[in-house]
């Protein structure tokens, strides 16, 4: 599901969801500095990764979440989002039957 955001320089870009942020991009969408995005992620607020020259990248959709204050999401890796919206939209599913 592409969403728009801003980076740094606020040009809107479509992001998908397993596409990586630039520490920048990601604090810009936010409005945070790079640092307080780097104690987010070492605090385990906002998921990470860690590109092959051993620099964090943080997941888009970890962004978007945080955008919206859905903090539980926005720590999550994709794997983990995937399987905890599974979960929750079956459990929607059996409470609407059982409803």
């Amino acid at each position: 599901m592409p969403t728009e955001m801003h980076d740094y320089n606020g040009d809107i870009f479509e992001v998908g969801f397993d596409q990586l942020l630039y520490p920048r991009d990601a604090a810009a969408a936010l409005c945070i500095s790079v640092p307080t995005l780097a104690l987010w992620a070492k605090q385990g607020k906002i998921a990470c990764t860690w590109s092959a020259g051993n620099k964090r990248r943080y997941f888009a959709e970890s962004v978007r979440c945080a955008q919206l204050g859905m903090w539980e999401e926005a720590a999550l890796s994709p794997d983990e989002l995937v399987a905890l919206r599974r979960r929750k939209k079956a459990e929607a599913r059996g409470a609407s039957v059982g409803a």
